[in-house]
């Protein structure tokens, strides 16, 4: 997945939302997206979503929602210092 592209999600209603990719992190051995509706680009903090970057068995990305508190603290937490160091 490349930085700032949009893609379309569907929620379990079956619902097509579209996100933007604002960013990708490599934690450990893992991929995470950042990504934000484009329909509320107002705040990232509270509308921000995490998914951990995963490999379907034909080799295609596929987003995974991550249920751990820790690992979600352990990504958002990586992303606030990387925008930090962007400031």
């Amino acid at each position: 997945m490349k930085d700032q592209e949009n893609i379309v999600l569907m929620d379990e209603h079956g619902n097509e939302e579209e996100f933007e990719v604002i960013a990708t992190i490599g934690i450990k051995d893992n991929e995470y997206a950042i990504l934000l509706p484009v329909s509320d680009q107002e705040d990232l903090e509270e509308s921000a979503y995490i998914f951990r970057i995963d490999k379907e068995d034909d080799g295609e990305d596929i987003l995974v929602p991550i249920e751990d508190d820790d690992e979600f603290d352990m990504v958002r937490e990586a992303y606030e210092k990387l925008m930090e160091e962007e400031e």
